[in-house]
C-alpha cells in the first residue's frame, strides 16, 4: 500500500516541478489565449483558471511537504558482522523512485510512507556499499547518497567468491556447436575454484545490471568442485536438454556479463569491447583479469601459456626526426614486437616491449633507420 501511495505522491511532485511550477501554467495558457484573440476568436479570460491552479499548487505543496522526509540511512557507516546478511533501514524522500546499491535497484520493505528496510547480502570480506536514492527520471537526488563499509568477521566461507565468469565468446562462428540445435551460438563458461560443489539454484546471469534476475538457474543446477559449466547465450531459453540457455545473446560490439548468487550478491562482472570472430576472452590459467585468449577452451581449463591479446587496435604516432620515434598506447600485460623490413617480405625484430600504463616509445637510431626501411608493430 505504501508503495502505491508513494507512486501517486511522486507523480504529484513531478507536476509541481513541471507544469504547475511558478508561472509555467499561467504563461502557457496566456500565450494560447492571446493567440486566439489575435485570430478574432471570442474567448473568456483564463485568469480564474490560472488563479485556481496557483492555489491548488500551493495547497498540494504544503500537503506533500508535511508528509515528506529527507534521505537517511540509520546506523554506523562502518559495520563489522559475522553474519552473511546485514539489515539497514532509513527514510526516503517522496521523490525517490528507486534505491540503488552499487548501481543495482533494490526491493524495499516499506514500514511507512517514507520508512524503508533492506536486507543486504554480505558480498566480500571487505566491501563498500554505495546506497543512492534515484528519482523518477533516473537521476540521483541531491544529498541522497550514503556509503556503508562492511567488514565480514565470520569464519564461514562466502560460497559466491569461489565462482567466476571464466571464459566467453561473443562471435562464435565455428568454434563449438550448441548440442541442442547444432548451431554455433554465443557461450559463457563458469568455473568453480573451490573444493566444494556449489548449488547454483536461484543464481542469475544477465547482461543488464538493472535486471539482475534476468535469468535464473533452476533448482537442480550445480557446479562441481573445480568444475566448468557452459551456458549458451542464444536467446532461446525455451530449448530443452541438459544445457542452460539464456534469454539474450552477447553483443560482439562489446558489453558486460554479470553473475549474481541466489541472495542477490554480485558474484562476478566482466566487460569487453569489440570481438573478432571465434575469438575467446577469459582468465589465463583460470585466474586474474580477463584477456583475449590465444585459443578457446570451453569446458576446460584456460591455457596458461596463451598470449594476452589487446582489446583495441594499435594506433601509431610517428615522429620522423632524429632519432625516428614510434609511439603508441599499449595495453597492460600485452607484449608488442617492433619489426623492420627492407622489402616487405622479410621482417626482422627491431625491439619489443610489454604494455604498461604509460605509452610505449620505440626509438630508431639514424644508422638503423635506412632510407627504404619499413617498420611494423604486432603481437608476437
Amino acid at each position: 500500500m505504501h508503495h502505491f501511495k508513494r507512486y501517486y505522491l511522486r507523480t504529484v511532485l513531478e507536476m509541481l516541478d513541471g507544469p504547475m511550477k511558478d508561472n509555467t501554467f499561467e504563461t502557457h495558457v496566456d500565450k494560447k489565449y492571446k493567440a486566439l484573440r489575435a485570430n478574432g476568436q471570442t474567448v473568456t479570460s483564463p485568469s480564474t483558471l490560472t488563479s485556481f491552479i496557483r492555489g491548488r499548487a500551493s495547497y498540494l505543496k504544503q500537503t506533500v511537504d508535511r508528509m515528506d522526509e529527507d534521505f537517511t540511512v540509520q546506523g554506523e557507516t562502518k559495520v563489522d558482522t559475522d553474519e552473511q546478511t546485514i539489515a539497514f533501514s532509513g527514510t526516503a524522500p517522496l521523490r525517490m523512485k528507486n534505491l540503488m546499491v552499487n548501481g543495482v535497484p533494490q526491493q524495499l520493505d516499506w514500514g511507512g510512507l517514507t520508512k524503508w528496510k533492506l536486507l543486504l547480502p554480505v558480498e566480500a570480506i571487505q566491501k563498500s556499499y554505495i546506497i543512492t536514492a534515484v528519482d523518477g527520471f533516473g537521476q540521483g537526488i541531491d544529498g541522497a547518497t550514503q556509503t556503508i563499509e562492511v567488514h565480514y568477521t565470520g569464519d564461514k566461507a562466502l560460497p559466491h567468491e569461489s565462482v567466476q565468469i571464466n571464459e566467453w565468446m561473443a562471435a562464435n562462428d565455428h568454434t563449438i556447436q550448441d548440442p541442442s540445435d547444432g548451431k554455433f551460438d554465443d557461450w559463457i563458461e563458469l568455473h568453480n575454484r573451490s573444493q566444494h560443489m556449489i548449488n547454483l539454484a536461484g543464481w542469475g546471469l544477465t547482461d543488464d545490471k538493472q535486471s539482475p534476475r534476468q535469468w535464473l538457474f533452476p533448482e537442480d543446477a550445480t557446479l562441481p568442485a573445480g568444475g566448468f559449466l557452459i551456458v549458451w547465450a542464444d536467446d532461446q531459453p525455451q530449448q530443452t536438454g541438459d544445457e542452460f540457455h539464456l534469454p539474450f545473446k552477447l553483443d560482439a560490439d562489446g558489453e558486460a556479463i554479470l553473475l549474481f548468487d541466489s541472495e542477490g550478491r554480485l558474484v562476478d562482472e566482466v566487460t569487453f569491447g569489440k570481438q573478432k570472430v571465434d575469438e575467446a576472452m577469459g582468465r589465463p590459467n583460470d585466474n586474474g583479469a580477463p584477456k583475449r585468449l590465444a585459443k578457446a577452451t570451453p569446458g576446460s581449463p584456460n591455457d596458461s601459456g596463451g598470449v594476452a591479446m589487446p582489446n583495441q587496435p594499435i594506433k601509431l604516432q610517428i615522429d620522423s626526426g632524429q632519432p625516428l620515434t614510434i609511439t603508441f598506447q599499449g595495453e597492460v600485460g600485452v607484449p608488442y614486437l617492433l619489426e623492420q623490413s627492407m622489402d616487405l617480405r622479410t621482417w626482422n625484430e627491431a625491439n619489443r616491449a610489454t604494455g604498461q600504463r604509460a605509452p610505449i616509445r620505440f626509438m630508431i637510431s639514424p644508422g638503423q633507420a635506412q632510407p627504404k626501411s619499413f617498420f611494423r608493430v604486432r603481437i608476437p
